[in-house]
């Protein structure tokens, strides 16, 4: 890519998001070249400008359902990367990813209820969201709840 900048990237993967989410408005939209777009966007935006029209894409690509980008558009909240630190946004799409089936959503709710992050400290739920999460794939979550279930073994013992 030689020659070509992150901040002219950066505005083409824009442009490209928002033809496609108008020219798809009425109709059944194929959500994966949006969600590429957003994931592109997160790391492609240099200026503030460029950062808070990539996350106005984003959010507006949310309103397509995508799991994938409500998980994108927590992390933006959640980091403040182009729009306001806002955990409670964070929270509710994050929770609308778990709603939609997004295993990387179970596993960063399952993440900030294990360590009480935001939210009420709860090791219960955590497991559940790790355990669904590991039951679509995902090896990481899986991996979590092993090791919250050796955790919780070995602090009975003590």
């Amino acid at each position: 890519m030689k020659g070509i900048s992150k901040s002219h990237i950066a505005s083409l993967l824009l442009a490209s998001n928002l033809f496609l989410l108008s020219s798809t408005a009425c109709s059944q939209v194929d959500t994966e070249p949006i969600y590429q777009n957003c994931l592109k966007l997160r790391h492609f935006a240099r200026t503030k400008t460029q950062e808070i029209e990539a996350a106005s894409a984003c959010i507006a690509a949310a309103k397509q359902n995508d799991p994938r980008v409500m998980t994108i558009v927590g992390l933006l909240y959640a980091t403040g990367k182009g729009v306001m630190r806002d955990k409670e946004k964070a929270l509710f799409y994050w929770r609308r990813g778990v709603e939609l089936k997004n295993p990387t959503s179970m596993r960063i709710l399952g993440a900030i209820y294990q360590k009480g992050k935001w939210v009420e400290k709860d090791e219960e739920r955590a497991k559940q969201l790790y355990k669904s999460a590991a039951a679509l794939g995902d090896q990481v979550s899986e991996n979590l709840l092993d090791q919250l279930i050796k955790n919780e073994k070995e602090e009975k013992r003590e």
